[in-house]
């Protein structure tokens, strides 16, 4: 590729990010977001905007806003948290690879250039994605919850343990999860269940099995 044709695509490029950013900055997202819940499903629909180095791919700045001629943002500090101000010139978009997070409900959106985020999220591919999904998992649910489930026999509990889990350090939620998979957390008997299994795990304990 010519450098004549490289200058060309990254004024083209430049010219899309300064007329995006601000829309994306406009609906940035403030403090802690709530990933699951009803407050994430009814409440969330905002982006987070990264400037990321191109050679070792570390993180330059999360982006606040543009303002004139500058970008303007926060650098990490010593705990990796976005605390430092700092600001760049826009001509350091050209040099740098931008990341996008589109939090839309409970779901995640991630995009590493800017027409990928035109094609799959500014033209609305984001919501019909996430309304499939809500959908599939609702079903998944439902069906789910039609299944008969017990805390089975001690010696089946055991069995599973030794197979799954092994040696390492587990919890009730643990043996919850890798035993009946992510929808038993959503089942109306969870407690009833979760109570059940803790038994059964304090007598192996306790008869050192």
């Amino acid at each position: 590729m010519t450098s004549q044709r490289m200058n060309w695509l990254n004024s083209v490029k430049l010219k899309l990010w300064l007329w995006l950013l601000p829309k994306l900055t406009d609906c940035s997202c403030s403090g802690l977001i709530p990933r699951s819940g009803e407050a994430a499903k009814k409440n969330v629909n905002c982006y987070s905007v990264y400037l990321n180095n191109k050679v070792d791919g570390s993180s330059l700045m999360l982006v606040d806003s543009v303002e004139q001629c500058r970008i303007i943002g926060k650098r990490l500090d010593m705990n990796q948290s976005f605390t430092i101000p700092d600001d760049f010139s826009v001509e350091k978009i050209a040099q740098a690879e931008i990341e996008i997070l589109h939090h839309y409900g409970i779901y995640d959106f991630g995009y590493n250039n800017i027409y990928s985020y035109f094609l799959l999220s500014y033209l609305g591919w984001d919501r019909l994605r996430a309304k499939y999904w809500s959908i599939k998992n609702t079903i998944a649910q439902w069906l789910f919850n039609l299944r008969r489930i017990d805390a089975g026999e001690r010696y089946d509990l055991l069995k599973f343990l030794v197979l799954t889990l092994g040696d390492r350090k587990f919890r009730v939620t643990d043996v919850m999860l890798h035993r009946h998979g992510r929808y038993i957390f959503n089942r109306r008997d969870y407690r009833d269940l979760s109570q059940k299994t803790s038994i059964l795990l304090n007598y192996l304990v306790d008869t050192n099995e």
